[in-house]
């Protein structure tokens, strides 16, 4: 016989995490659509009006922000089992944008940008990690942050 302390966090069906994550993608989704909308951009994605800061970099530099906090926060405490699909995967996920990310270096190498292109690769991969360590260290310092 099973105690009553576990079934307090049971292990989630595949269903239900499919489900988590998908409410959670329409909501990450939908807001990187709203800050895209409020930081209009190119709408034709024209290389030669991309530039190097842009919606979709600053969309995964706070996105990976927040991951950060999330995950750090997730080790200290026991979570219902479905946030982290929900959230983790499901809203931040989405809400970052790496399709969109390559589009733009694609097509600033397209247009003979090249330098440009591995500059903006490397500035989201290193401002992202950079942002998510510190969300985590942010979290973990001032423990209840999330």
């Amino acid at each position: 016989m099973e105690s009553p302390s576990s079934n307090i966090n049971p292990t989630p069906s595949p269903l239900a995490e499919a489900v988590a994550t998908g409410i959670g993608g329409a909501v990450g989704a939908s807001a990187r659509w709203a800050a895209q909308w409020l930081w209009p951009w190119s709408a034709d994605l024209d290389a030669k009006h991309l530039s190097i800061v842009d919606p979709v970099l600053v969309i995964n530099v706070v996105g990976a922000f927040f991951l950060g906090v999330l995950l750090s926060r997730i080790e200290r405490v026991t979570p219902h089992p479905l946030l982290r699909p929900f959230l983790a995967v499901g809203v931040l996920g989405t809400f970052t944008t790496w399709s969109s990310l390559v589009t733009e270096i694609t097509l600033l190498d397209a247009a003979g940008l090249t330098e440009e292109a591995f500059f903006k690769l490397g500035l989201s991969l290193v401002l992202g990690l950079l942002a998510f360590v510190a969300g985590q260290r942010l979290s973990r310092d001032r423990g209840a942050f999330l």
